[in-house]
């Protein structure tokens, strides 16, 4: 109980300091959305992939759930952060349309509800998983719809309504695959420093598994790259390519679509297209450090080109979620 009244006051503090800096940033500018879209799905990510996981029957993930039930309260602090947006309610072109959808107040809602939900059933989730009593995979399914709604209308929503009334179905799809792809790039970090303080064979699995699922995902993000352009180009939706266009006559845009790529694509598949290279933890590590970079490189290519970001803001809430993060951690190694 102290550790969750501990919890609560550290995410508080966070609330406070990013209003703070909300309040401080000269006119309208998209760096709490931009954390947003990184740290919520690194959140809920990481209890999709147990979710899947067990639901799937992967043995190697009970090693591991222990370790990545410890994010939760970081999806806590992201729902609470989500009404801050109203404050750069200006940057969506929707916000001067009358429109039921776009209502500030039902937008917001809507966004933090969901969020609040997945903290929720991830909270009932652990309870039923880690005790193994209880409908442990009921409230698995249930975690699973909440998730894939929370990522839906932060991509939909949050993301995409910047450049209204441009609109890509995939959108969706895209930012869930993602969260699960940040998750295992996450637990492949916690193989490594397990593993460094004390190798075990359990782990060692737990890694194998890891490199296999980022191996995978790494050709299912390709995949869904390759056909939302090839639908876009062979379909000649005039909207579409002309956005796509916007991005990339920007002065940085290829730059950061080639190192995207590089990042989420080609380090992951061809680092871990071996046995071998499954079972080297190194390798592992250094994967899913280029998933991180990828993922974040890939939300400044999404919102960052498009509206102004302020890169002292960035950098601050960044610094802080990851204290935070790294803290929770921490702080149930110490319980423990």
């Amino acid at each position: 109980m102290k550790l969750y009244k501990c919890w609560a006051t550290i995410a508080l503090i966070v609330l406070l300091l990013c209003a703070g800096i909300e309040y401080l940033s000269p006119g309208n500018q998209a760096s709490l959305l931009l954390n947003l879209a990184f740290w919520l799905g690194l959140g809920q990510g990481c209890v999709a992939l147990i979710a899947v996981g067990e639901l799937a029957h992967f043995q190697w993930i009970q090693s591991l759930k222990a370790y990545l039930f410890r994010i939760i309260p970081l999806i806590f602090v992201c729902a609470l952060l989500i009404p801050l947006l109203l404050l750069q309610w200006n940057l969506y072109p929707g916000s001067k349309l009358h429109s039921f959808w776009f209502e500030p107040d039902f937008f917001i809602g809507r966004n933090f509800v969901a969020a609040m939900l997945t903290f929720l059933f991830a909270l009932r989730y652990k309870a039923a998983s880690i005790s193994e009593h209880g409908p442990k995979r009921t409230w698995a399914v249930l975690y699973l719809f909440s998730f894939v709604l929370s990522q839906c209308l932060m991509a939909y929503d949050c993301v995409m309504s910047l450049e209204y009334p441009w609109f890509s179905t995939i959108y969706g799809p895209y930012f869930v695959l993602e969260a699960i792809y940040v998750g295992i790039a996450c637990a492949g970090l916690i193989c490594f420093f397990v593993q460094r303080k004390a190798p075990s064979i359990e782990f060692s699995k737990a890694q194998y598994g890891s490199g296999w699922m980022m191996f995978v995902l790494s050709v299912l993000w390709m995949c869904l790259c390759a056909f939302q352009l090839t639908m876009i180009w062979h379909e000649n939706l005039p909207k579409e390519v002309g956005f796509y266009k916007l991005w990339l006559r920007n002065i940085h845009g290829i730059e950061i679509v080639y190192a995207t790529v590089g990042l989420l694509f080609l380090i992951p598949f061809l680092a871990l297209a071996t046995r071998n290279a499954k079972q080297n933890r190194y390798v592992v590590a250094c994967a899913s450090i280029s998933i991180f970079f990828g993922i974040w490189l890939e939300r400044i290519f999404m919102i960052g080109l498009l509206v102004p970001v302020d890169c002292v803001a960035v950098l601050v809430k960044l610094l802080l979620l990851l204290g935070f993060t790294l803290w929770t951690f921490s702080a149930c190694e110490c319980v423990k």
